[in-house]
């Protein structure tokens, strides 16, 4: 099984061929003139400030902290597994001159983290841990008080065949139900959540086109080796998870937990 870091140093050789910038590694949504409408819609639940600092737990190529520190002027620590990915952020961040807000690091969340954030954003990452539960609560005792965890993911209705491919190809063992997400905030008694539900919004494809490309992408993964392996594992586990959305077996929410004082 790929690991994650592989997986993203895939994922990045793949994308970086299309753009010079930075890019959200989270799905597309259907949204209407915006730009980046996941993060425009975690921007209108959840107030940034100039003095702010925040984690982006997965972050990337830094789009996320690149587009916060822009607009909202806060600072921050982006950590991925994928090496190609901290290196490319971390020269973004030299060419724009930003080096003095924003740092990027090769680096777990599945063990406890050295500082405290008033913000930290998990988008689509934390279904790579072999325990939610135990990053979870890494990422609340990272929290300081009156801070905001947002996250969010694909989370599991129903289980099937196609999830626990989809779950190899992509090695996201922790690709749950909603309530096992929730239920260490609700263990601590410390946080208020909200939630999003943003099911509706999440771009596929025909099922019909699908079951096309999932034929002969299987049939690849099957008989190739190396990276072009890889690259069908990639692929072939993003049409799984389009799959799944149309078979209704998956739903997509923003989970926003805001820590008392």
């Amino acid at each position: 099984m790929i690991s994650p870091g592989q997986l993203y140093d895939s994922l990045f050789d793949f994308e970086s061929a299309k753009t010079l910038e930075y890019y959200p590694i989270h799905k597309k949504l259907k949204s209407v003139n915006t730009e980046d409408e996941l993060l425009d819609i975690i921007l209108k639940e959840v107030r940034f400030s100039p003095n702010d600092i925040v984690l982006d737990a997965g972050c990337g190529t830094g789009n996320t902290l690149f587009k916060l520190t822009k607009y909202n002027q806060v600072s921050g620590l982006g950590i991925s597994l994928s090496q190609k990915e901290i290196d490319f952020a971390e020269e973004y961040a030299r060419k724009a001159n930003l080096t003095h807000k924003v740092v990027f690091k090769k680096q777990s969340f599945e063990k406890p983290l050295e500082s405290k954030f008033d913000k930290i954003i998990a988008i689509e990452s934390i279904k790579h841990s072999n325990s939610i539960g135990k990053v979870i609560n890494y990422l609340i005792e990272a929290t300081n008080d009156g801070g905001i965890i947002v996250i969010a993911d694909d989370f599991l209705l129903e289980n099937s065949d196609l999830v626990e491919e989809h779950r190899k190809l992509w090695n996201v063992p922790g690709f749950c139900k909603l309530e096992n997400t929730l239920k260490p905030f609700s263990a601590n008694g410390n946080f208020n959540l909200r939630l999003i539900k943003l099911t509706h919004k999440v771009k596929v494809r025909p099922f019909f086109i699908l079951q096309v490309i999932k034929f002969f992408t299987r049939f690849f993964y099957k008989i190739t080796k190396g990276k072009f392996k890889t690259y069908c594992a990639l692929y072939l586990g993003g049409i799984l998870l389009e799959i799944l959305y149309i078979k209704k077996k998956i739903s997509y929410f923003v989970i926003i937990a805001t820590k008392n004082d």
